[in-house]
């Protein structure tokens, strides 16, 4: 553990346990990098609160001022459901979320129920849960982490169906490269990253992160993978346009084989046909 993460994991638990004292608090999460062990300068310390009986008005309006008056700020405040804030202490940031216990555990069930292939706050939230760390109310924590050990049924199957989508071959090294066409070469390097990420997932039996940050932490999870796949995702940012459609489409290949090995009800030849579709058709008779 580095140093970073030690004083950061010091402070947040200090906080919980500052915060567990009052009334009403069931449980309390700490998500993030913090959480997964990669706290680091740039880290924030992000907590999730929940309560058997929510905080009045009054001690809401208390929150609130407290945060402002470290520099912090409110994200949101709904009555009668929750409020989101940040506050300064010891000069980290602290994202705090209070809400009831039954939201997240409503949000669980729909989850479980009829998880969303698209829905990013769904996955944020859910892969918060699956990947934090409990600091208060470690039997409740644990309740709903256990119900993420596992895909809901058919979820592994929607990811791969949803996101084992890329652009052709042909699109990446003659319409994005060979034009010198930065922007549109790094559009397609982020979007092909993020379906990699997603597929990784499914195969994983893990809750898609929903968003792009801290991919190599994400990567690290993964036990069916490419080879050394953290290094070469790594890589693909700083190689040279020349090089980067060889290297990106070696690794779409080995995903594309490693969900033929392990989702054989999959569409494989689907996407590796997609993959061959030219630019041009070659002219008759040629």
């Amino acid at each position: 553990m580095s140093q970073q993460q030690e004083m950061l994991l010091d402070l947040a638990r200090r906080i919980a346990a500052e915060q567990a004292a009052r009334p009403g608090v069931a449980a309390i999460l700490l998500t993030g990098s913090v959480a997964q062990g990669y706290g680091d300068p740039a880290s924030d310390i992000d907590m999730m609160l929940y309560y058997d009986i929510l905080p009045d008005e009054a001690t809401f309006e208390a929150l609130k001022a407290a945060a402002l008056a470290t520099g912090g700020n409110i994200y949101g405040h709904t009555p009668g459901e929750g409020l989101a804030c940040y506050q300064y202490i010891d000069g980290v940031k602290v994202d705090m979320a209070h809400q009831h216990r039954d939201g997240l555990a409503e949000m669980l069930a729909n989850f479980l129920e009829k998880p969303e292939v698209d829905n990013m706050t769904q996955h944020i939230i859910m892969s918060g849960v699956q990947t934090g760390l409990p600091l208060h109310g470690e039997d409740l924590l644990r309740g709903w982490q256990a119900q993420l050990a596992a895909l809901p049924a058919g979820f592994a199957a929607a990811l791969v169906a949803r996101y084992l989508r890329f652009y052709p071959v042909s699109v990446m090294a003659e319409m994005a490269v060979a034009r010198g066409d930065l922007a549109f070469t790094y559009e397609l390097l982020l979007e092909s990253a993020k379906h990699i990420l997603y597929v990784l997932c499914a195969l994983n039996d893990i809750v898609p992160p929903g968003k792009i940050k801290g991919l190599d932490r994400s990567l690290r999870r993964m036990t069916i993978a490419p080879v050394d796949i953290v290094t070469r995702m790594d890589a693909l940012w700083t190689l040279p346009p020349a090089d980067l459609t060889a290297a990106l489409y070696g690794l779409i290949d080995e995903l594309i084989e490693l969900v033929a090995a392990h989702l054989p009800a999959a569409d494989t030849e689907g996407i590796r046909r997609r993959l061959q579709i030219p630019v041009r058709q070659p002219a008759a008779g040629k």
